[in-house]
């Protein structure tokens, strides 16, 4: 009967995680409008992608896509999903929504690996409600980072059970799930490579892992992947040297040296660090500050030896040396730094664990989790709005036979809408607006506002103008 119970006990932490996280990583999944640039852009290529029929080259408002450096294949999963399940924002989103459910589960077998069933399910408790992982850019739009997420995850699990646990496998398993990364997000896959090697030195295995051959098949799957990448390019008549310049020398090199690479971008500093805990781990970024004081009082006191608490060990290096890192480029953005929430939580779990007097637990813990919670609940039942020219045009455009973008296409997020709303788009130029006028006067056009006198004076056909 205590085994029964016992099996019981572990399974059911599972399970009503999993259930906390579907819930809210797919809960108005399909409401929340479309984010400007990464998103909107990875729909449109999607979209673009089932359109032409060319796999290896991306595509934005009917033309080569040199602004996308990464290589496709979450583009590819997105373009499947739609093909699959309907143009529309959920399946948009799934393999975000997926991805980041998936990365909660192993975020929870990599606790499992060293502590109890409440403490994993703490600590993957804390990442459900923050901003960093099931928020903006992660798990609840069509950006690369949740399925990165996933990846690294397991490519951590696999590196901690052959370190710490004799899984000799894990080498070869986690330089696959690295490779894959990279067809995910270029050379972002690395981003755990050297927490791997300090974490080795400080097991004092570096020697034997160098040894050892699975090592070195490991290696050559992270490589494989791209590899094989440029060489499809370069056997589709792509130019992969351009593609692999644009990823490495534009989107890596100047990242990391020029401040105005992009507009969007923010500048890093030693204050990043925690300008992201403060956006992207809030409220929990105070206790993840507690915990840090707890570890060292305990830490001097000798009641807590780094030696034994390998998980610990592992999770402030990542977190650490991703800190660092990140703080060194002229130009990043806050959700770079995602990855390293699930050891950061780690970290914040450990510190509470610690603590003697369990009433500061219901006293602070408690509320704070049903805060976080609360407010995560009601902006995702508070998406926000559609844009106005999508509430007052999308049902003209959805009913349009023949719908032609006349000049310059609309913003990224609106561009998407339209394709959503109905995917047989075409773009002309506006030169050629009279001549598709009169020979298809049912035909709908789009164009900026500014082209009105233009148009106007070229042919009858009915216009929808956008700012």
């Amino acid at each position: 009967m205590k085994t029964a119970f016992t099996l019981k006990s572990k399974y059911l932490y599972l399970f009503a995680l999993l259930v906390i996280t579907i819930s809210f990583s797919f809960y108005n999944l399909g409401q929340q409008p479309i984010a400007e640039f990464d998103e909107a852009r990875n729909g449109i290529n999607a979209i673009e992608i089932l359109q032409s029929g060319e796999w290896m080259k991306l595509r934005y408002a009917g033309t080569p896509d040199h602004w996308n450096n990464k290589p496709p294949l979450f583009i590819w999963l997105t373009a499947l999903s739609l093909k699959w399940f309907g143009f529309n924002l959920f399946a948009f989103r799934l393999m975000a929504a997926l991805s980041i459910t998936g990365a909660v589960f192993v975020c929870y077998k990599i606790c499992r690996l060293y502590r109890s069933e409440v403490f994993s399910f703490f600590t993957c408790l804390l990442l459900i409600p923050v901003e960093g992982f099931i928020g903006q850019h992660v798990g609840r739009t069509a950006d690369f980072d949740a399925s990165l997420i996933l990846l690294l995850l397991l490519a951590a699990y696999n590196f901690l059970k052959y370190i710490d646990f004799y899984f000799k496998n894990g080498l070869i398993y986690c330089g696959l799930f690295i490779g894959i990364g990279f067809l995910i997000k270029g050379p972002a896959t690395f981003i755990f490579v050297p927490t791997f090697l300090l974490y080795s030195i400080y097991r004092n295995k570096l020697k034997k892992t160098l040894k050892s051959k699975r090592l070195y098949l490991a290696v050559g799957l992270c490589f494989l992947f791209p590899v094989l990448y440029y060489f499809t390019l370069a056997a589709n008549n792509t130019d992969w040297k351009d593609a692999l310049n644009r990823l490495f020398l534009n989107d890596i090199g100047e990242r990391f040296t020029k401040s105005d690479f992009e507009n969007t971008g923010e500048g890093a500093g030693l204050s990043f660090f925690f300008i992201f805990l403060d956006s992207h781990f809030n409220l929990w970024n105070y206790f993840f500050y507690l915990s840090l004081i707890i570890i060292g009082i305990n830490s001097v006191k000798k009641k807590i030896l780094f030696k034994g608490n390998n998980l610990l060990v592992f999770s402030g290096i990542l977190w650490l040396s991703l800190a660092l890192f990140f703080s060194l480029a002229a130009t990043t953005h806050r959700w770079y730094l995602s990855p390293a929430l699930p050891f950061i939580a780690i970290t914040t779990t450990t510190g509470l664990a610690l603590l003697k007097k369990k009433w500061v637990i219901s006293v602070l813990v408690v509320p704070a989790l049903i805060f976080t919670f609360s407010r995560k609940l009601y902006q995702l039942h508070h998406p926000g709005p559609t844009p106005g020219f999508i509430i007052e045009n999308g049902s003209t455009i959805k009913s349009a036979k023949r719908l032609l973008i006349a000049g310059a296409p609309p913003r990224q997020n609106i561009l998407l809408y339209v394709y959503l709303n109905n995917p047989n788009v075409k773009f002309i130029s506006k030169k050629d607006y009279a001549d598709n006028c009169s020979n298809n006067p049912e035909t709908i056009f789009l164009s900026y506002q500014h082209n009105r006198a233009t148009l106007k004076e070229n042919g009858p056909c009915q216009v929808i103008y956008y700012h």
